[in-house]
C-alpha cells in the first residue's frame, strides 16, 4: 500500500526542522502523526505546564542557525478534570482545589438540573481558569519564539512565521 505523506514530512522535503510537543497521551508515536518530525513527544497533563519552555529550548538552536522551522505545540487545557493553578483559579472562583471528582462535571452532560447553583459556579468558574492558563501559556510561548527570532536578527515571529491556532471542541458546561 502507498503510504501517504504527512505535512510534516512535506515541510522535511523542503528543508525545515520539524519539532512537536503534545499533551495529548491518545498522540503517542505510532500513530503516524510522528512522520516527518525531527523531534516528536508527549508532555502529558502533568508536563503540561513545561510543554512550551521545553519546546522553545529546542528551537532556539535552530533559528539561530538560520534554518525553517515548522512546531507543533499541543497544549490539552482546557479539559478535564479542571485543575487550573491557584492565581489563575482563583480568578473566577473562591475555592482554589478543583472539582471532587469527574462525576461532577459529567452532571453537566447527563442532568445539569441537578447540581447546585454553587456545583456550576465552582465548574464554570474552574474552566474558565483552564482557558486563562492555555491564554497564558501560549502567550509566553509566542513571545518567547518571538524572543528567539529577533535575538537572532532574523526578524520578529510575525516576519517569520504564519501561526496557526485551533481547538478541537468547547465546553457547554450545561448552558444549552
Amino acid at each position: 500500500p502507498m503510504q501517504k505523506s504527512s505535512l510534516a514530512q512535506k515541510f522535511q522535503d523542503m528543508g525545515y526542522h520539524n519539532l512537536a510537543l503534545l499533551a495529548n497521551r491518545t498522540l503517542e508515536e505510532g500513530m503516524g502523526l510522528e512522520q516527518g518530525f525531527h523531534s516528536y513527544g508527549i508532555a502529558a497533563k502533568e508536563k503540561e505546564s513545561s510543554l512550551g519552555e521545553h519546546l522553545l529550548k529546542a528551537a532556539k538552536p535552530i533559528i539561530a542557525d538560520g534554518e525553517p522551522l515548522m512546531l507543533w505545540a499541543h497544549w490539552m487545557s482546557p479539559h478535564q478534570p479542571y485543575s487550573p493553578p491557584e492565581p489563575q483559579a482563583l480568578a473566577f472562583t473562591a475555592q482554589a482545589e478543583p472539582a471532587a471528582d469527574n462525576d461532577l462535571l459529567y452532571s453537566f452532560h447527563r442532568n445539569p438540573s441537578l447540581l447546585t447553583f454553587q456545583d456550576k459556579k465552582h465548574c464554570i468558574g474552574l474552566y474558565d481558569a483552564e482557558i486563562l492558563t492555555a491564554a497564558q501559556r501560549i502567550q509566553v510561548f509566542l513571545a518567547g519564539l518571538d524572543q528567539s527570532y529577533r535575538l537572532a536578527s532574523r526578524g520578529g515571529l510575525l516576519e517569520n512565521a504564519v501561526v496557526v491556532f485551533f481547538s478541537d471542541h468547547g465546553e457547554e458546561l450545561g448552558d444549552r
